[in-house]
Formats: structure tokens, sequence, C-alpha cells
């Protein structure tokens, strides 16, 4: 087992935070322990680093910035109950203070970083001329303001929000529907950032999103959205193109749980006990049934080929048995491996997939901590431990992932982006070479 250790020069705290981070020190890491089946030890590539660090590591080496991903922002919300949002700008000397709230604040705001760190949103109290604009006070969710920020800190939107923005994909943003009263129903905006524009707006309770690695396709399961034609309410899924345009809508159960999007516009889902592969034409090009519950997460390769599934029974689950793990291979339209004995503690939850290019090295994010890196026959190859972090650390839109996997698998990156002290904001980078098997 590996766990990241501890950044050897831990950042500079603020004067009247140093007492409590003192106090804060997370405990010395465990030893490295090499699974028996892995038949390559990681090599750890830095071990332990701040955001600070890291950036500086990835400047000074051409060929880890081509791949690994900076490290822009972190939230501290530290046992005392206060939380502190921090931005690590390129080339930065030292850290961005965006916001601080004391204990007891929790009600008042809400801290969203979004995949890829691209957009960071800080939800408050609406300002006055946001307040005085809203027609339709006392309806449906509170009226928030809201303060859009780039990864290096800068501020780029200002707005008002009847809810919580979510994130769609490059540019564009869920964004509830505000101040007017133009509409019955719950309302839901397709905006681009940073300019605010509209380009599309739904009658839908929520949605949730997810894009292509180079961000040129995005797809959004909306739920109850409703037909204004028809007026028939059902879920659906929507791909879109660059521009934020409908490629095609299908009918499909909307569901928190992540789905995956391909470079090609392929869009991997799994929901009602079936995992479906759709190309960028709406046509159906895989199915495949879910042996465990009716909902699942997904990860794909970047040309849509392979696919990782995950899904666990429902309830407490057994400590056997609860969790299926599998890869498929949608050219072949078989399954490359399948797996029930992942789980290293009753009811532990898939967080986190990642699967590799050529599908031979997959990741999974385990609830209870545990960090699997699968070989292309579902062997395990290394596991890695992540410690506990504070609540939200893990929520979609809220925070970052933990977890990343190179395109080629043989890179694992692990971060702490939620923290319960800026020292303890740390990450490491493993290599897990390959070998013949």
């Amino acid at each position: 087992m590996l766990r990241p250790g501890r950044s050897p020069r831990p950042l500079a705290a603020a004067p009247a935070l140093v007492a409590a981070l003192a106090l804060l020190a997370a405990a010395p890491p465990a030893p490295p322990i090499q699974p028996k089946d892995a038949p390559v030890p990681p090599r750890a590539i830095f071990d332990g680093l701040g955001p600070l660090d890291w950036n500086r590591r990835l400047e000074s080496d051409r060929a880890l910035s081509a791949v690994v991903p900076r490290w822009p922002v972190a939230r501290v919300v530290d046992p005392g109950g206060s939380e502190s949002l921090f931005a690590y700008p390129a080339q930065a000397r030292g850290p961005a203070l965006l916001g601080a709230w004391p204990r007891g604040s929790r009600e008042e705001h809400e801290v969203r970083i979004f995949p890829g760190c691209r957009w960071i949103m800080v939800l408050g109290a609406p300002d006055s001329a946001a307040a005085a604009a809203d027609t339709v006070p006392g309806v449906g969710p509170p009226l928030r303001g809201v303060r859009v920020h780039a990864s290096n800190g800068t501020r780029v939107f200002k707005g008002a929000a009847r809810g919580a923005p979510l994130p769609a994909g490059r540019d564009f943003v869920l964004w509830p529907d505000t101040t007017s009263a133009a509409f019955d129903s719950p309302t839901l905006l397709l905006r681009r950032m940073p300019s605010g524009e509209t380009r599309a707006t739904w009658l839908a309770a929520t949605a949730y999103a997810a894009s292509a690695p180079l961000e040129n396709f995005m797809a959004v399961n909306l739920a109850a959205c409703m037909d204004p034609a028809t007026g028939i309410a059902q879920d659906v899924l929507r791909l879109f193109d660059l521009e934020g345009n409908t490629l095609w809508t299908r009918p499909v159960r909307a569901d928190h749980r992540e789905f995956a999007v391909s470079n090609f516009g392929d869009v991997a889902i799994a929901r009602d006990r079936w995992l479906w592969v759709f190309d960028r034409t709406g046509s159906e090009r895989f199915r495949a049934s879910l042996p465990l519950n009716t909902v699942g997460r997904t990860a794909m390769s970047a040309d849509g080929r392979f696919v990782l599934v995950a899904t666990r029974a429902a309830g407490t689950g057994r400590a056997e048995g609860d969790l299926w793990i599998a890869l498929y291979d949608t050219r072949r339209k078989a399954a490359a491996w399948e797996r029930r004995d992942l789980s290293d503690r009753k009811g532990a939850e898939p967080l986190e997939l990642s699967v590799s290019d050529d599908g031979e090295r997959s990741l999974v994010r385990l609830s209870s901590g545990g960090v699997l890196l699968l070989a292309r026959d579902g062997a395990l190859l290394a596991r890695f431990d992540l410690p506990r972090t504070p609540a939200g650390e893990y929520q979609a839109g809220v925070a970052p992932r933990r977890t990343w996997l190179s395109p080629s698998g043989t890179l694992v990156a692990l971060m702490t982006p939620v923290a319960r002290s800026r020292a303890e904001a740390i990450g490491s980078l493993y290599e897990v070479p390959r070998r013949a098997r």
C-alpha cells in the first residue's frame, strides 16, 4: 500500500493560522507495501508536494507538464469549522486568498471547484441590486450571489442564481434561472463563461454533465425536462458540440453518478440496469446489462473504444460481491474483464474511474480510501491509500477529482484539493512502468 507522504517544505501559513496548522499535522505516512500480484513496483516521481511545489516541478519539466495536470486551487476546511479558498497561479510565489469564512457561516456560502479546476465558484448572499431585481422572492430555492473565478484566481463573472450552478464542460455552466418570472417551471440556462451568454434554456429541475478530454463534445443528463410543445416531462440525455449546439436527444434516466464522453462524441452512460454507448449521431453503438443496482459510473478511453463501468448493490451490501466493475471493448462488443472481489470494506462506493487510451490500465477510487490500479485482465497492479479529508472532498461540481491516470496508463497522480490545513494539501505522482505479464 502506498500513501502520499508529507511535503518536505510545507507552505507558509498566514500568521493567524500558524498555531492551528501546528495542531493539524497529518499522521506520518505508512511505508510502501507492494501488492503480491503486482509485477512492477510503483516509483514515486514526487511525493507529498503542496500545490506551489507541484506546479514548480511541472514548470521545470516540459515532458511532465505536457501530460500531468497543474494544481491551481485548494480548499482548506479545518476541524474548527472555518474555511479558506486559495488559488495558485502559474509561477506565483505564494497562493492567492479568494475567500475566508469563519465557523458558523457554512449555511451562508458554498464553494464549488469545477472538474479540471476550470472555474472556481463562490456562492453567497446576493448583492442589493440582484435582490431588488428578484421578481419571484420566496419561491423555490433562495436567491444567491455567484462569483466565478478562473483557475488563476481572477474573477471573470458575477451574477445571481436561484440555486447552485453546475459544471457543463469547457466554457459552459448549467445555471438555474434567477430573477425572472418568465417560466412557471424550474429552468436551467446553458451559459457560456466568462461572457454569461445564454445558449440554451430548458424547463428542468436539475442536470448533470460530462465532457470529452479535448472538451470538443459535452453531454447533459437533464432531470424532469419538460417539452414546451407537449407539456410532457421526462429525463433526457443530450449531446452538444463545441459551440453548444444540440446534436441529439434521447430519453435516459438522470442521476448524479458520472458518465463519460469521448473525443469523437461517443457517450457511455450506466442507467436503469444498462450500460449504453451512443455515437455522435445518437445511434446505440453498444449495450450491456448491469448485474447490480440500477445506475453506475462510467469512464471511457479518449477514442471511445474502451468503457469502464462500476456499480454496487443497493443498501449496505455484503462483505464480498457487493461491488461490480467491468471493462468493455466496444469494438469487439465483449467484456475484457469483470470483477466482484475488489471491495475492501462493506458498502464501499466506486467514486472515481479512469481508463487508459488503450484499455491496458484502469484506475478505481473507492469511498474507503483505496485507489486500485488494474491491468488489462483486471489483475491488481498497485494499490494506494488516500487519507480521509473533510466533508465535501468529493461531490460532483463541488470538488475536483482526487485521482488522475495518464492516457498511457503509466502515471498515477493523487491529490488533496480539499484539506484540513494548507500543509495537508499535498499530492504525489507515481510511475508504474509496463512489463510483460
